[in-house]
Order: structure tokens, then C-alpha cells, then sequence
């Protein structure tokens, strides 16, 4: 851990701290409702654009992680129709009406706790509402216990062309310190069978240089590029 520190001399523990150093480069502004549904009501500018999705909800809560998720409950059940309300909403606005969208990413929480019904309510109100470029990336983060089969089959049959896999270490140790759903080898096996069924990137995250992590070049070995 000493070299990264000479590197960087402050620990960022999360997105939201990097907002002090951003904000040397880029002045923050607060809109209000006023401001934002005026904006709404705007012609587009032709620049890209890209649109985020919460999901603040995990079935199953990492050690490492302080982003805004919780366990899921009942509240969840109420999500699916509220989201699909506001693009409703939103939808009938000038700006989404004249905008094409370079990029979706639905964020977390874990997104796909979502049933395979609730994200195809979701989706349907998005597609339905948002116009997507041509070459759109549109990314699932995820986790390998809530990809089954059928929600794969979803994801790609509304246009998802993008998953993002919380895998973060593949050390026995690790896993079991950031309690992460399966062992190496089991966390390999997914991943192959999740490239045989999305047809799309998959990508990994992956936390490094804690202390008995598994370097990039034994995740090599595990079994290369292409896991």
C-alpha cells in the first residue's frame, strides 16, 4: 500500500469524495425545481447525451461499498412503477422528446434485484420514453447471483449491450472479506456462461492492492481475456 500512497497522497474512499477536487476545476451549481423544469422545456442542445439510473437496492450487502443502496425491502416492491411513472412523465418534455441519448447506464444498489417483470416495466417505459442513438452503450451493473437466464434474455431483447460485473477479487480470502456470493472458481464459471448467453460486453470491477488480492496478472492466468 505505500507506493500507491506516494502516488496519491490522499485516499479517495468513494465517488462523492472526489467532489472537493472537482470542484477547483468545475464551480458546483444547484438547480431548482423551477430551474429544472424549465431547462425540460428547452430545445435540446446538440450535444451527447446520457441518462443514469438508480436502483438503490442490493439483496445482499458488500463490506466495501458506501454507496447508496440498502437491503432490499418492501420498498422495492413500489420501485418498478414509480421509475416507469417519472419517464412517463418526463417523457412528454421537449428536451427527451428532441434528445437521442449516446448513453444509459441503470446504476446501484444492484439494478438487476430487480425481478425479470419489474425490469421489463422498467424498460419498456424507458424505451418507450427515451430515444436511444444508434450506437448507444447501455450498461447493467450487476452482480453474478441475480443474472439468471431469463433476465439475461430481457436485458438483451430492450437493446442492453453493456453489463458491469461486481466481481472485485477473485482471492478466496477476498471474497469471503467483501462477502461476495461464490468462491473463485464458481465466480469464473459464471462469468463463461454469462459471455456464452449476453452477447453484448461484459466487463469486471475490480478492487486491487489490498492486502492478499489477486493481481491482474494471476486474474490473467485464471483464465485470460476471455475469462
Amino acid at each position: 500500500m505505500d507506493n500507491i500512497l506516494t502516488l496519491w497522497p490522499k485516499r479517495l474512499k468513494s465517488h462523492h469524495d472526489a467532489a472537493s477536487l472537482v470542484e477547483k476545476y468545475q464551480k458546483a451549481e444547484k438547480a431548482t425545481e423551477a430551474d429544472f423544469s424549465a431547462k425540460l422545456e428547452e430545445r435540446p442542445e446538440n450535444n451527447p447525451k446520457a441518462m443514469y439510473v438508480h436502483v438503490p437496492w442490493c439483496d445482499r450487502i458488500c463490506s466495501f461499498c458506501n454507496m447508496n443502496r440498502k437491503q432490499a425491502d418492501a420498498a422495492l416492491t413500489a420501485y418498478p412503477a414509480r421509475l416507469a411513472a417519472e419517464l412517463e412523465k418526463y417523457g412528454k418534455t421537449r428536451y427527451l422528446r428532441e434528445s437521442r441519448f449516446e448513453a444509459i447506464f441503470f446504476g446501484g444498489g444492484t439494478p438487476t434485484v430487480l425481478s425479470t417483470e419489474q425490469l421489463a416495466t422498467v424498460l419498456s417505459a424507458l424505451r418507450k420514453n427515451v430515444h436511444l442513438a444508434e450506437d448507444c452503450e447501455f450498461t447493467f451493473e450487476s452482480t453474478l447471483h441475480n443474472l439468471q437466464e431469463d433476465k439475461i434474455g430481457l436485458l438483451t431483447q430492450y437493446g442492453v449491450n453493456r453489463i458491469s460485473v461486481g466481481i472485485q477479487t477473485f482471492s478466496e480470502r477476498g471474497r469471503q472479506f467483501y462477502n461476495r456470493t461464490y468462491n473463485r472458481q464458481q465466480a469464473l464459471d459464471k462469468l463463461r456462461t454469462l459471455q456464452k448467453l449476453f452477447h453484448g460486453d461484459v466487463c469486471v470491477d475490480i478492487i486491487y492492492n489490498f492486502p492478499g488480492s489477486c493481481s491482474f496478472r494471476n486474474f490473467q492466468k485464471a483464465g485470460s481475456k476471455r475469462f
